[in-house]
């Protein structure tokens, strides 16, 4: 078996079954209304896909996409950290799904599979790869973190998250939609990033994606099983309220942030 797969195994062996299978049913159902939102269905899509957001729109894009992908190396820190809650409320063996959190981790932060050692490169971390694609659209880098030029609906998604750091239901659940973000959008982000003009066979665009794409070396696909496999371990009935409330309020912020990506690309066309 796979390092992924033995976590998995263990993962599932230190929790009450009935329970786990319980969440799994309630994990399923939620994913599945997850993936029914208009965020998955959004209007930039096609709009990125068939070259029509311009270069001054898709770099706005990528400035406001930026600091949450900043951000998402301390929401899997965070997560990782948190995973002692399924020990306080379930006295189960939690180090499993410490392990798969930090698999996800470790791609993060620019390692990859070696053979007999860790092999990585900060450089090669996503936030750092990120950056390399602005630097390649010409963007200084003077001033990035400056949030009078990050939009109003990045930065709400942006605080929203802050404000559940120290909650592991909230971060797991924010793993498991921006994930989904990944797999939906990663796809059409790279392809417009190519349209741009800029080399998409190696870095961020690279990283991003389902396993199972031809066209990266990704595994948002199994960072999102991860996360589902640990909200399995950790969830109780009592939560499901509150799981549905957090998971649709992350569509929408990431909906919000679509819907002003969308009308600013169509600002600049009627600008031009």
């Amino acid at each position: 078996m796979t390092l992924r797969e033995t976590a998995k195994q263990k993962l599932i062996e230190s929790s009450e079954k009935k329970r786990y299978d319980q969440n799994r049913q309630f994990m399923s159902d939620l994913l599945g209304s997850v993936r029914q939102h208009r965020l998955f269905r959004h209007d930039v899509l096609p709009a990125m896909e068939t070259a029509q957001m311009n270069g001054e729109a898709l770099v706005d894009m990528h400035l406001d996409f930026r600091v949450l992908t900043k951000q998402f190396t301390d929401v899997i820190l965070m997560a990782q950290f948190l995973t002692r809650e399924i020990n306080h409320r379930h006295n189960e063996d939690h180090m499993p799904a410490r392990f798969l959190i930090n698999l996800n981790l470790l791609d993060e932060l620019g390692f990859w599979p070696g053979h007999g050692e860790y092999l990585g490169d900060p450089d090669r971390s996503h936030f750092r790869l990120f950056e390399q694609v602005v630097d390649a659209m010409g963007v200084s880098r003077r001033g990035r973190d400056d949030r009078d030029h990050i939009s109003s609906v990045a930065l709400a998604l942006l605080d929203f998250v802050e404000d559940g750091m120290n909650d592991f239901l909230t971060l797991l659940l924010y793993l498991v939609i921006a994930e989904e973000v990944a797999l939906v959008y990663s796809p059409i982000m790279r392809r417009a990033v190519e349209l741009y003009g800029l080399d998409v066979a190696s870095g961020y665009y690279n990283v991003h994606g389902s396993s199972e794409d031809e066209d990266s070396d990704a595994e948002d696909d199994e960072h999102q099983n991860d996360a589902i496999m640990i909200l399995c371990q950790y969830l109780q009935r009592a939560d499901y309220p509150r799981a549905r409330k957090l998971a649709l309020e992350f569509c929408d912020g990431w909906a919000a942030f679509w819907d002003h990506q969308y009308a600013r690309c169509a600002e600049v066309r009627l600008s031009a």
